[in-house]
């Protein structure tokens, strides 16, 4: 995804993560989700309930 023409904000990247959750892909939302952290851009509450909610399942 780094190497689009567009730019994704967190918004994005939280619907991707909430599809990969819902899918069952929880380890790769959450490579997603702390590439995103180490990448600089800024999570959101949405962002981390998301992931607190399905690591917890």
């Amino acid at each position: 995804m780094r190497n689009s023409v567009l730019q994704l904000d967190i918004i994005s990247h939280a619907i991707l993560i909430d599809g990969l959750c819902k899918a069952g892909h929880t380890e790769v939302a959450n490579e997603l989700f702390c590439q995103l952290s180490v990448g600089g851009l800024k999570l959101n509450v949405y962002t981390y309930c998301m992931m607190i909610n399905e690591l917890c399942k």
